[in-house]
């Protein structure tokens, strides 16, 4: 099957998925006030608060999430008090999952719009802070979306986008040998059996383009001051049935607590070769 780049009918199968009623859909959520009782809110809550250290002085007023499905972040910044939020998707479906929570947990919806993120028709320069949270590697070419980023953001505006492409499993070698020994020597044994072929596609893009492909690109359009950094060492490599999973939470947890003290933001810069995710920043 041809794999597709952020249509909307793939988008709203993939939203609609995950808005089948009851616990699932509590659990995608993913924003919560209290200490984090999952990997994935532990991640949302983490990326929210670099983003608020980011922004912190700087006066901006106007925010845009760029390809926001449920829009976890937004919920974040709205919660915060900031009033003027705006989340673009290609799928309503995501939208509602976002209003469910919003209307959930008590936070003042941001304005949500249906539109491309890669011509959303709206005013150029008019927005400080440019965000998402795992869009860009879901492009064959984010160009567009990059461009259409630049166009919108005003000059001494902020971008911040966490990027999630495909990893190697050297990777995450060193949460697995705390948390989950023994996967390691059966993906090698798999390896070596032919086993660990890449899965047929689902037909959602997923890329492993890293921090120079990204830096190109923003060069060329005009982003000058950008960076991107190895992002996130927190990797999920057990799942929530394993006894190791709250083990892993709570060490993640007080890591992340110890890191705070030093103030040194983005928290979840990491060391090359044991990043999760990509994170793109910096001002225009």
């Amino acid at each position: 099957m041809k794999e597709i780049q952020g249509s909307h009918q793939e988008w709203d199968a993939i939203w609609d998925k995950n808005m089948e009623g009851g616990q699932k859909r509590k659990i995608f959520c993913q924003f919560t006030r209290d200490t984090p009782k999952t990997i994935y809110e532990f991640w949302q809550k983490c990326y929210f608060e670099d983003l608020s250290e980011l922004i912190k002085g700087k006066n901006y007023a106007k925010f845009l999430e760029l390809g926001a499905g449920k829009g976890t972040t937004s919920m974040y910044l709205s919660d915060s008090g900031i009033e003027d939020i705006t989340m673009v998707d290609l799928s309503d479906a995501g939208f509602e999952l976002a209003t469910e929570n919003c209307q959930r947990e008590g936070v003042n919806p941001p304005k949500m719009i249906i539109a491309d993120c890669e011509n959303t028709g709206l005013v150029e320069e008019a927005y400080d802070c440019i965000y998402n949270i795992g869009l860009l590697e879901h492009f064959e070419d984010p160009t567009p979306t990059l461009r259409e980023t630049y166009r919108l953001l005003k000059p001494g505006g902020m971008v911040f986008m966490p990027i999630v492409p495909t990893q190697p499993f050297s990777h995450s070698i060193t949460a697995r040998m705390k948390y989950h020994t023994v996967s390691i020597p059966k993906y090698y044994i798999k390896t070596l059996l032919g086993r660990n072929k890449k899965k047929k596609s689902d037909g959602m893009v997923r890329t492993d383009y890293q921090a120079d492909f990204y830096l190109k690109i923003c060069k060329e359009i005009g982003f000058d001051k950008l960076k991107c950094i190895p992002y996130n060492p927190y990797w999920m490599v057990v799942d929530e049935t394993s006894p190791n999973y709250q083990k892993a939470l709570k060490d993640y947890i007080k890591t992340h607590d110890q890191r705070k003290q030093t103030k040194e933001y983005p928290l979840l810069k990491t060391k090359k070769g044991t990043q999760l995710c990509l994170l793109l920043y910096g001002i225009k």
